[in-house]
């Protein structure tokens, strides 16, 4: 798995609402199909699946709409995801944010951009990723340690107040 990435770590974007499916775009097609020759060849040869023979997506964009239900379980939903999902999902808005044309979606989008740079401002989302694959892996050291020492002091504690009752 990818540094910065954890087990499951996507499964809070399943529950937002709206929008449609990723479309690849035919330009993007192509070269994938070009790329990919080799191991399209290699799959029919041993499992006789056959991609070679599915067509490649039309060139119509993708229309899709978002709404004040997205802005609003996209907003829960990324809170409870890691900082490099966060960072992931702020491009992906900005993204869509500069190629949608619907002017309600743009402003939903703005806002969403907006709130997540001001709730998030510990995450550099100008930056790059590995940088933020970095910030992410200081707080979960940090998390752990203040965890065993909670623990720790936890335990100092029980024993002096247990000792101090046997007395």
């Amino acid at each position: 798995m990818p540094d910065g990435r954890n087990n499951l770590d996507l499964l809070p974007l399943h529950f937002i609402p709206g929008g449609g499916k990723y479309k690849m775009s035919f330009e993007s097609a192509e070269i994938l199909m070009k790329n990919s020759i080799e191991d399209t060849k290699w799959l029919k040869d041993n499992f006789e699946i056959d991609y070679a023979s599915m067509k490649t997506p039309d060139n119509k964009p993708n229309k899709c709409e978002y709404g004040k239900e997205f802005f609003i379980k996209g907003l829960e939903i990324i809170h409870e995801s890691t900082d490099v999902i966060k960072y992931l999902s702020y491009s992906f808005f900005e993204q869509e944010y500069n190629s949608v044309s619907d002017g309600n979606s743009r402003n939903i989008l703005k806002k969403l951009l907006k709130t997540m740079k001001r709730k998030y401002s510990y995450i550099d989302f100008d930056g790059t990723l590995e940088s933020v694959v970095a910030v992410q892996e200081k707080r979960e050291t940090e998390t752990r340690d203040i965890k065993k020492i909670t623990k720790l002091v936890y335990h100092g504690i029980k024993r002096r107040v247990t000792s101090f009752l046997k007395k």
